[in-house]
């Protein structure tokens, strides 16, 4: 393996760590699909949601994004 590689798998090994992962900006039509059927919600509104929880640090201010409850 490249050592860019390695350096790759550990970043997404230490997002993993804090809970998080890396997913695609635009969803495919099975993840649209599935969150539909989950959702009870038509494709539309799935889209809307995806795209929604993607772009979340866009719209909203790094403190307030923080879920500290």
């Amino acid at each position: 393996m490249s050592t860019r590689f390695e350096q790759a798998l550990q970043s997404l090994e230490i997002l993993r760590e804090v809970n998080m992962v890396v997913v695609p900006i635009a969803p495919t039509k099975a993840m649209i699909d599935i969150g539909a059927s989950v959702g009870g919600v038509d494709l539309q509104i799935a889209q809307i949601v995806y795209e929604a929880m993607v772009n979340f640090h866009v719209l909203t201010p790094v403190s307030a994004s923080r879920l500290d409850a």
